[in-house]
């Protein structure tokens, strides 16, 4: 194709815009910045937690097994993570309430 023996594609030629400068034009999402780790493994320290996201799988078996996450806290940097009216570790999954009549 004489189109392509010169370099150009056919998008280029029709004057179409390709998918992927489509793809790029979309919004950046918003960077947090760095967070000071708040929880620490005492048993292997290279495990630690900064509160953000989701819970990590080693502290997520312990709080399973009766642990509170609070006892993983690093002395005086900060309060536990928490939500609002729940607990860690606790999935939040919406449930309706039942209306009683």
């Amino acid at each position: 194709m004489l189109v392509a023996s010169e370099g150009y594609t056919v998008d280029e030629v029709l004057g179409r815009q390709s998918p992927v400068v489509a793809a790029s034009a979309r919004p950046k999402r918003r960077k947090l910045g760095k967070a000071a780790v708040k929880y620490r493994d005492p048993e292997n320290r290279r495990n630690s937690w900064t509160g953000r996201g989701s819970m990590p799988r080693w502290l997520a078996a312990k709080v399973k097994r009766g642990i509170s996450a609070a006892d993983f806290l690093i002395p005086g940097l900060a309060r536990p993570t928490e939500k609002k009216g729940l607990r860690l570790g606790q999935k939040t999954v919406f449930k309706p309430v039942a209306e009683s009549g």
